[in-house]
Formats: C-alpha cells, structure tokens, sequence
C-alpha cells in the first residue's frame, strides 16, 4: 500500500519582504496622511484585493515605496499568493484584525482562514501611506464555531469515526465524517479497509476503547483514543483541522495502560538544560543503591520524546531498561523541539546547536553532578541526527568517557533526503506521476539545502530556515570525528533503509587507523535497530518490536572496557 499510514498535516509558511523606507512622489506627500485608521482601511482593501487574485489593482492602486516597488510587481504578487495556497489550501474568510504602530511603521494585521490552516497576514506602511512590506506569521485569532468545537465534541467525533471503521463499516467511515480536501484526496472506503485489515492482521479483533487526550499542534487538534485489541494495544490518533474536518489518522504506542517499571529497577524523574529551554526526562538505574555509570541518549531528527517513539516502537525505553538492569544507567529526555514545538517554529536562526547539541552538553553537565553518577563514566549514544552531530557534541562534552554513533549520516541532510524518497517511491517498483513530482521537488530542496545562499529570507526548507542550512553546509562530520581522541564506538544496521551501510563505510575507510574507533554493521538490523527479515519498509515501524539484544550487550562491554 503505497498511501502514507502516517497522514498529519503541519504546515508552516513565512515570506517577506523589504520594509526599507524611502521618500514618495511629492502629490503623495499631500494627499495621504497614515494613521491606525488609514491602515485599518486601506490593509483591508489591499488584501481584499489579494485574495481575490486582483493582483493588477493590489500594485496600482496602493502606494508602494520604492523597496517594494523592486521587490513585487502583478506577477510576484501571483507566484506569493500560490505559494501560500499551495501550503495552506483554498482561502476561505477573513477573522479578526489589529493594528499596531512600530517605530516609523503602521502594522495591520488580518487573520486569515484557509483549508488546511489559517495564518496572520501582516501589511506594513509607512507614515506616509506607502506599502513598506508584507509577510505572513503564526495566527492569533482564534476560530469560531465549528472550529472551536470543545475537547468533549472532538473526542466524541474521533471515536465515533473510529468505531465506524473498527466494525467495518468503510463506506459510513468516508463518507459520514468530514475529511480535509488533502484526506479526501489519500483515501476511500477501499483504501481504509485494506489499512483495517492489515491492523486486524497483527492486533487482532477489537475490544473497547479506553482512555483519550487531546492536544494541540499547531492550528490542528490531535485526538489520541486509547484502543484494545486482542493481541495489542495502540492510541488511534484523530487529526482535526482548524474546521472540524479529519485532516490525519495514524496509530502510536499504547499510553492509557500502567507504565510499570521492570522488576528490579527504578526510575528518577530529573529536569535540566538552559534558563529558557529546561527540559523533562528520566533516568533508569537498578533499584538498589550505588554510584553507576551512566548513558546519555541523544534523538534522531523530528520532536522525539525521550523513548524516542516511532510508531509502536520506543527504542530508548528499550536501550534504558536493559541496560539498567545490566548495572547501567540511563538518561533519556524529552528533546527541545518536542517540548517547544510552538516557540521553536518561527525561529529563523535556529540551528542543530539548539535542536540537539546545546542539550546533549547541558545532560553531561547535569549528569556530572548527580552523587548516585560515576561522573568518570559517563558515555553519549547518538542515534541518526544524533549520531551525525557527535563529532559536535564530544567538541563540548570534555566530562564525557566515549561515545556511542548509531545508524548516523556522514555525508550530509542533503545527501540522504533524495536517496531516502528514491527508496520509498519505489518500494512497488513503479513511480506514479505524483511520486516522480514529489522526488524532483526532494532533489531541488536537496540542492538549496547544499547551497545555502539560494535560500531566501524566511523561505522553509524541510521543516527549517536558512540559517539551520547554513551552519550545516559548513559541516565537515569525518573531519571533526578524526579529532575524536576519547573511546568511539560506530554501529549499524545493514536493513536500514534510511541510511546506507556506505555511511558506516565513508567514516570507517577515514578513521580505521584510529585505534580509539570501533565499527561495527548489524546483519539485519533497521533504523531503529530493530531486527527483521522482511525488505524494510515504513510500515514495520508499525509492528512493535524490541532494539537487538546482541547489539545492546555489545555496548554495555564498550562501557565496561572503557571505564
């Protein structure tokens, strides 16, 4: 089944454009006088006429300074407008307004409401009445019924969509709950039973519902319902738009359940990190008292929580118990872009420093202090994005006894995104037209990620700004790793979709004179190092399964012959 199993939607989109201020022609002068009024009326005209597609009149009719002149004409006008409707879908309405004065500037903002999502419209004048700039920002307005539907009403509708779809009934699942234009486009009855029966495949039949949360991300609600079945157990997890429609279904980890901690361990709820970024975690350790050494684990790429969960699969849980009950303890935690997904998202000069590096540092230190800690053992795994950034990390890790790369690239991001979709888009062996688009679109995307100055100010590549770009460009991971003089230990796993042994192979061939370094590859290992037989696919992430005994014994001895 080539459709995504994971559909959620979250769509960020920001332009801009110069506010620099120059002076207008001399009847200009006279004629207009800016004040809040001025800019309540004209931004409401000017972006009428936007949204209507009249892009001749949005240029000649307002008055722009000159920097705006250069900066748009009819037809940038069009190409930003498509941008924005290509993100965020067909418009909808106007809701809710202000305007602000900032400096020499008039700031009137719209919020704006569209398919997919809604966005803050920000039109900026000069104090002579002249269009300065134009840029869009995260919506503040609110939503109006039925957009505003309570948690009580979401829950209700998700587990009345689900069961619908639990007992069969495809056609009622389709066509009796209101679905996105995008999940109208993924999906239909045929499609939700193949899904189904794949589900009843492994989970077997359903119970009952027990439990449900709901959260939000972003200007969607995602609706988790607790699920039994007679084999397994999963959240269901209903994405609700900003208009009440089903805009993403994907299945997680049982949460609703006891959490119990093996028998003979226990575990320490720890905060740590910087003033304004502090973070959540645990560390395991045997029950009974003592000083241990310690592992650190650092997340791959996305908002990981600290059991690292990818689909029905927590691999740091997994690392954490077995370990601990080897007379090792381990800290894992919640990473900072899942626990300030919705203040990080705006920040243009955010770079893996703040994503992932600045915390692993911050663990260390913390670590250090701890009295039940072998502050002379303390060793970081990094896995993926972890793994990539660890020659980064050990730069500011001096407390550290060695570290741990698993699965990690060693080109670049920009190197592995395009291999990545040229994989997946021919797992059937046949790319459809739609496929062969969203692969050519990778490949572009690959390129400005290499080049970072091709990026404009404020445009997104992958989920991030030019400056993440930036600093990654200038990245050299093998480099950095030859000046690694503390004990390494690099492993892999050969059925790894989502990175190629050859990366394993490119640091190997470099550093296997270093005889601090240790590689090691995995027969029939994934991703998340995991072991299977079957040819890796999305889709298994979806099967729970437990990190490879063998490969977790061999890092308690790395620790244990380098303490």
């Amino acid at each position: 089944m080539k459709k995504p199993f994971l559909l959620l939607l979250c769509l960020i989109i920001v332009f801009s454009t110069s506010c620099k201020k120059d002076e207008p022609p001399e009847e200009m002068q006279e004629d207009i006088v800016a004040d809040e009024k001025y800019a309540e009326e004209t931004g409401n005209k000017y972006l009428k006429d936007l949204f209507n597609e009249k892009y001749e009149e949005a240029y000649n009719n307002y008055p722009h300074d000159s920097a705006m002149e250069d900066a748009v004409d009819p037809e940038k006008y069009k190409n930003i407008m498509d941008g924005v409707y290509k993100q965020q879908g067909e418009f909808k309405e106007f809701k809710g307004s202000e305007t602000n004065i900032k400096g020499d500037y008039i700031i009137f903002t719209s919020g704006a409401l569209f398919e997919y999502g809604a966005l803050n419209v920000n039109v900026v004048f000069d104090k002579k009445g002249r269009l300065a700039g134009i840029n869009f920002s995260e919506y503040t307005f609110g939503f109006d019924e039925p957009e505003n539907l309570t948690d009580d009403q979401l829950v209700e509708m998700a587990t009345a969509y689900l069961k619908d779809l639990l007992e069969g009934r495809y056609i009622d699942g389709y066509n009796k709950h209101p679905h996105s234009k995008q999940m109208e486009e993924l999906l239909n009855p045929e499609e939700y039973e193949k899904m189904f029966a794949e589900l009843k495949k492994t989970s077997g039949e359903f119970i009952s519902f027990n439990g449900n949360e709901v959260t939000i991300l972003g200007t969607y609600k995602s609706v988790a319902i607790g699920t039994l079945f007679e084999k397994q157990n999963y959240n269901m997890n209903v994405i609700f738009d900003s208009y009440g429609k089903i805009g993403g279904l994907n299945f997680t980890i049982y949460t609703f359940g006891e959490d119990e901690v093996p028998e003979g361990l226990r575990e320490a709820d720890v905060e740590f990190g910087l003033e304004d970024w502090k973070l959540t975690g645990k560390i395991t350790l045997p029950k009974e008292e003592g000083v241990y050494p310690l592992l650190i684990l650092v997340h791959g790429s996305g908002p990981n929580n600290m059991n690292e969960t990818v689909g029905l699969n927590e691999p740091f849980k997994d690392i954490a118990y077995y370990l601990a009950e080897k007379g090792i303890a381990v800290l894992r935690y919640d990473k900072r872009t899942y626990t300030y997904q919705s203040s990080i998202v705006n920040l243009e000069e955010f770079t893996v420093y703040d994503e992932t590096i600045d915390d692993a540092a911050e663990a260390v230190k913390f670590a250090s202090s701890l009295d039940y800690i072998d502050s002379d053992n303390i060793f970081v795994l990094g896995h993926s994005l972890g793994a990539y950034l660890m020659p980064r990390i050990a730069e500011v890790t001096d407390d550290a006894g060695g570290y741990i790369m698993a699965s990690g690239i060693y080109t670049s991001l920009a190197d592995i995104v395009p291999y990545q979709y040229e994989y997946l888009v021919n797992l059937d062996g046949k790319v459809t037209e739609e496929e062969q688009k969203q692969l050519d679109e990778a490949i572009i995307q690959s390129h400005l990620m290499k080049n970072p100055d091709d990026i404009e100010e404020g445009e997104i590549i992958f989920g991030a700004y030019k400056a993440y770009w930036k600093d990654l460009a200038e990245y050299d991971p093998v480099a950095l790793a030859e000046k690694i003089e503390k004990p390494v230990f690099v492993l892999q796993g050969d059925r790894d979709y989502q990175i190629p042994v050859s990366e394993l192979e490119l640091l190997q061939d470099t550093l296997s004179q270093k005889e601090n370094f240790k590689f090691k590859v995995y027969e029939g290992l994934n991703h998340l190092l995991m072991f299977g037989t079957e040819k890796p696919t999305p889709q298994e992430y979806y099967v729970e399964n437990t990190v490879y005994p063998p490969l977790l014994d061999d890092i308690i001895d790395f620790i244990m012959v380098n303490q």
